[in-house]
């Protein structure tokens, strides 16, 4: 499995499905460029969070492979493995899906269940962790990454922190620049995340997380936390819009006429969030 953090967590929800299809556990391999802290310390980063998951053996970095040309100029899959250990054992590439003829036609539920060939089934989360912390109940955790193609300047934040209120605001992320990048920054205080583990046990931990499409959305995906992502105008959008579908705690804003804040008041109505 390759790429950037977000794809590779979402890319888990397929060997979840194929796990469970195939009655086995997975031996994760992770290769290939995209990993921002390099890909060792992401892989050893992983491991407490993954190893915890029923479907998961192991997860290692990968040897013994070639990129399969024709490339993309943002991700480095699919790849032909040469290491004969798992070509004698077979493995399936995650990192195939980027070739689906489905890729910005669908949600990535729907693209995975596809491509991969399983039935999409009703549980929808696919990674859990147990630690909480007691401090970020009924907190609201922004997370907005500093890049300007997966920005949204349409989201109205001031309408979100008058509904939420400043007190339940955390904006949270590995890089303090996203943070000072923030219009609203002065609104809430910021959280530093240091490692994945810990980005698994704010998000679990919260009420909701907002996000524009980066790894902190997919990690809420990925425990099915009620969910708020701004969406770009970019094909990418297409694999979020749609999961709605399958989870009643995904809610998405593209633009003031197309977005799901309404859904979002009515579910938090049926928690009590105060």
């Amino acid at each position: 499995m390759s790429g950037k953090v977000g794809d590779f967590v979402h890319g888990l929800y397929a060997v979840k499905q194929l796990c469970l299809k195939r009655n086995v556990k997975a031996d994760i391999y992770m290769y290939g460029g995209g990993w921002e802290l390099g890909i060792e310390k992401t892989c050893e980063d992983f491991k407490p969070v993954l190893l915890e998951q029923d479907y998961i053996n192991s997860v290692n970095v990968l040897d013994g492979y070639t990129l399969d040309e024709p490339q993309t100029t943002s991700y480095s899959v699919p790849i032909v493995v040469h290491n004969q250990k798992i070509l004698n054992e077979g493995y399936t590439d995650i990192g195939s899906w980027i070739r689906s003829d489905q890729i910005y036609k669908k949600c990535f539920t729907e693209l995975y269940s596809e491509h991969f060939n399983f039935s999409i089934p009703n549980e929808y989360a696919w990674l859990k962790v147990e630690k909480q912390q007691d401090e970020l109940k009924n907190k609201i955790l922004v997370h907005r990454r500093n890049n300007p193609v997966r920005i949204n300047s349409t989201l109205n934040y001031n309408e979100i922190i008058r509904y939420f209120g400043k007190r339940h605001m955390i904006f949270i992320s590995y890089d303090e620049s996203d943070y000072h990048s923030f219009e609203f920054k002065d609104q809430m205080y910021f959280l530093k995340v240091n490692s994945i583990k810990e980005w698994f046990t704010y998000i679990n931990s919260c009420e909701v997380v907002i996000s524009n499409l980066s790894a902190p959305a997919a990690i809420a995906h990925a425990l099915n936390k009620p969910r708020v992502i701004e969406l770009p105008y970019t094909v990418d959008s297409y694999h979020c819009m749609g999961e709605e579908n399958y989870s009643e705690t995904v809610f998405w804003y593209l633009n003031e006429k197309t977005h799901m804040f309404g859904n979002l008041q009515k579910y938090l109505e049926t928690r009590a969030f105060n």
